[in-house]
């Protein structure tokens, strides 16, 4: 009887993460092409190696301690970054949602920072800040919406 190797979370780790890495390139220059063309690198260039620095350390440090959720957590954070730059796509949807994730990467950052070198959070206290975070995100952009402001497009004041 022949038997089939077990799927394991380490196999899989490891294709998710490969994956990544082309994901991250296509995710970035689209993000960067949508939001502010390719006419003035001086536009996009410090956006676009921002969100990739962030991605690239992740997925290294990923590679290099997959158990810790660290690298995982950079690199959420680093596509987060480009989330905001889909608001002015032609998709109302889309549109919407990526007006609505400025603040997005600040929740992956926040709690790498609070659960670093990890990515765990180790204790009660841990616990209890990360959940008040969840909840910044949303109140702010509910204040925002309550008193008729559009959401802001792009990493920079309204209306950049």
């Amino acid at each position: 009887m022949r038997r089939w190797p077990r799927w394991s979370a380490e196999q899989s780790r490891g294709r998710v993460w490969l994956l990544l890495w082309p994901a991250a390139a296509v995710v970035g220059l689209t993000a960067e092409w949508r939001l502010y063309g390719w006419a003035d690198p001086g536009d996009w260039a410090p956006d676009l190696v921002t969100g990739w620095a962030m991605i690239a350390c992740g997925l290294a440090g990923w590679s290099l301690r997959p158990q810790s959720r660290s690298g995982a957590l950079l690199a959420a954070t680093g596509f987060a970054w480009f989330a905001p730059n889909y608001a002015v796509t032609g998709a109302a949807a889309l549109a919407w949602l990526s007006a609505h994730a400025l603040y997005l990467y600040r929740g992956p950052l926040v709690q790498l920072v609070l659960t670093y070198p990890t990515g765990r959070a180790a204790r009660r206290l841990d616990r209890r800040v990360r959940h008040q975070r969840v909840h910044v995100v949303p109140r702010h952009v509910a204040q925002r919406l309550s008193v008729g402001h559009q959401p802001l497009s792009g990493h920079g004041e309204p209306g950049a």
